[in-house]
């Protein structure tokens, strides 16, 4: 084998090579990203699990009637009134507006990455559709009567997906 063949075989296999490396870093880097989807999506749901967000939802149960008219809620968080929760005293226009955010984070994440849709547990769909049946009508008012229809807008995704799966 003279000297050109084995530079030209040595180039073919470097080639190879660095095909190789390229196709195993860019397999690496996907899976990398779907870890960190993962591990965003845990993170959102201990939110929703949380000290606080438990709080705030036994607040709108003990307040809120399911299907409240938007006048109700509005009124509510227009007067800022005041709520014991079990642990701490929390204000029922807080506990409200942290409940709309953290489904409405929920909501976001999932239209971003809807394949976590199916692997997201059964609770999330029926926690989401007891605090939309508490919060619709609020930020469907929101959305229509204050123009501004991105409030609220992946709660409201979220609730209608919930509502589905209720269904099944």
């Amino acid at each position: 084998m003279s000297l050109q063949n084995l530079v030209q075989v040595a180039t073919i296999f470097l080639a190879l090579a660095a095909i190789f490396g390229a196709f195993t870093a860019y397999r690496q880097w996907k899976a990398m990203g779907v870890h960190q989807r993962r591990d965003t999506f845990l993170k959102l749901l201990d939110e929703i699990t949380s000290k606080s967000a438990r709080s705030s939802r036994a607040i709108l149960h003990l307040d809120i009637e399911d299907d409240a008219p938007s006048e109700t809620i509005k009124a509510y968080i227009d007067k800022g009134r005041q709520k014991q929760a079990p642990d701490e005293e929390k204000n029922l226009k807080d506990a409200i507006e942290e409940t709309i955010v953290s489904f409405d984070k929920v909501g976001y994440f999932l239209q971003k990455d809807p394949g976590l849709k199916d692997e997201a547990p059964q609770w999330i769909w029926t926690i989401t559709y007891g605090m939309w049946r508490k919060l619709g009508r609020y930020v469907i008012y929101r959305q229509e009567d204050e123009n501004s229809p991105a409030w609220g807008k992946y709660f409201r995704d979220l609730a209608e997906e919930a509502a589905k799966r209720q269904k099944q």
